[in-house]
C-alpha cells in the first residue's frame, strides 16, 4: 500500500458514516436544499392526509420510508459509498399516492419495487429512466388490483376530523365507502361536486384528494424555484386543450375542463411526478413538449381505458421518450451553432 493510499472505513465505520434514516433532518452534504424544500410541501400533504383519513396514513407513509432506508442502506454498504439521501422522497411520494384503506404490506412490496428496480438496477440515483416512486406504484397497482377496485374510504371532515381516528372505518363500522370522482364518473357520467374535489371531501389517495391544496403547494414549489415551472403548466395545458375538445365529441366520456384538472391526482403528478429532476426532460423544449403529451395521455388513458386515473401511466410513457426527445433538441442545437 502506497504511504499516500488511505485504508478503507471497516463496515461499522463506514455504516455510521454514511447511514442516515432522517437525512431531511441532519444530513450529509450530498443532501441539497432543494430536499428540504421539497420536505416543507410533503408535510402539509401528510398532516391533511390524517386529517382526512386518520392515523392509518402516518403509519403507511412511515412504512414506506423504513422501507426506503432499508434498500437505500443496503447499497451503501454493497457499493462502500455514502448513502442516497433521496431516497426518502420516492418513499413518501409512493405513501402519498396510496389509499389509506390499502394492507399495510401493499406500500413495503410498493417501495421495494420502486427502489430497486426503478432506481438501484440503474445504478443509483441520477441514472434512473423512469421515476422510481411511479414504477413502485405501477407495479402495485397492476399485480393487486383488488386493493383499488372497488370502494374506497370517504374522508373525515370538520372538527378535529381523522386526527381523533385510526381511519374512518376503524372510527365507524357504518362509515361510507365510495367510488372515487373518476371512477364514479366512469359508471354513470356524472360529475361529482368541484368544491367537495377541491376541499378534499371526496375518496382518494392520502396526498392527492385536496386540489385546492395541492394547488397551494405546487405554487409554493415554484416560488422557491425547486421545480421548473414549464412542466407543470405544459401537463394542465395539455389535460385542459384535450378535455376541451374530447369533451365536446364525448361528454359522457370525458368529463369537463375543471374536473379533469381537479380531479384524480393530476395536480400531484404535475406537481411531485413529472417534474422529477432525473427522469423529467433538462431542455426547456423538452418540458413543454413532454408536460402535453402528459396531459393529453392522461384524459385519452382516463377516457379510454379500465384505469380510472391514468396519471401515473402517462408520466411512464413520458419517461420512456424523454430521452429521445431531449438528445432530438440537442443534436438540432448543435447542427444549427455548427
Amino acid at each position: 500500500m502506497a504511504p499516500t493510499d488511505k485504508p478503507r472505513p471497516s463496515p461499522a465505520e463506514h455504516a455510521r458514516k454514511a447511514l442516515h434514516f432522517l437525512p431531511f433532518w441532519s444530513g450529509p452534504a450530498r443532501f441539497l436544499p432543494l430536499h428540504r424544500k421539497f420536505l416543507w410541501a410533503f408535510i402539509p400533504l401528510l398532516v391533511g392526509g390524517v386529517y382526512l383519513f386518520g392515523w392509518r396514513s402516518l403509519v403507511l407513509v412511515a412504512l414506506c420510508h423504513l422501507t426506503g432506508w432499508l434498500v437505500a442502506a443496503g447499497f451503501a454498504l454493497i457499493r462502500r459509498k455514502p448513502m442516497d439521501a433521496t431516497y426518502w422522497i420516492t418513499a413518501w411520494l409512493v405513501g402519498l399516492s396510496l389509499p389509506a384503506h390499502v394492507p399495510l404490506w401493499l406500500p413495503v412490496i410498493a417501495v421495494f419495487i420502486g427502489q430497486l428496480f426503478g432506481k438501484e438496477a440503474f445504478g443509483g440515483f441520477g441514472r434512473n429512466v423512469f421515476n422510481p416512486a411511479l414504477v413502485g406504484r405501477a407495479f402495485v397497482t397492476i399485480s393487486f388490483p383488488t386493493a383499488f377496485a372497488g370502494y374506497w374510504w370517504m374522508p373525515f371532515w370538520g372538527g378535529a376530523g381523522g386526527l381523533l381516528h385510526w381511519s374512518p372505518l376503524a372510527a365507524n363500522p357504518d362509515a361510507v365507502t365510495t367510488a372515487t370522482p373518476l371512477a364514479s364518473f366512469k359508471g354513470s357520467g356524472v360529475e361529482a361536486d368541484l368544491l367537495d374535489i377541491l376541499l378534499g371531501r371526496v375518496s382518494g389517495a392520502i396526498g392527492e384528494t385536496a386540489a385546492l391544496l395541492l394547488l397551494l403547494l405546487g405554487i409554493y414549489l415554484l416560488l422557491r424555484k425547486v421545480i421548473n415551472w414549464r412542466t407543470p403548466l405544459a401537463v394542465l395545458t395539455g389535460a385542459a386543450a384535450a378535455s376541451l375538445i374530447l369533451h365536446a365529441v364525448d361528454p359522457g366520456l370525458f368529463p369537463g375542463i375543471p374536473y379533469t384538472l381537479a380531479g384524480g391526482g393530476l395536480l400531484f403528478g404535475a406537481f411531485f411526478f413529472a417534474t422529477d429532476p432525473v427522469s423529467s426532460p433538462s431542455t426547456n423544449q423538452g418540458r413543454w413538449i413532454m408536460g402535453a403529451f402528459i396531459g393529453v395521455m392522461v384524459v385519452v388513458i382516463r377516457g379510454l381505458s379500465s384505469f380510472a386515473g391514468g396519471v401515473l401511466f402517462a408520466i411512464l410513457l413520458a419517461n420512456t421518450f424523454t430521452p429521445l426527445v431531449d438528445g432530438l433538441i440537442k443534436a438540432r442545437r448543435k447542427k444549427r451553432k455548427g
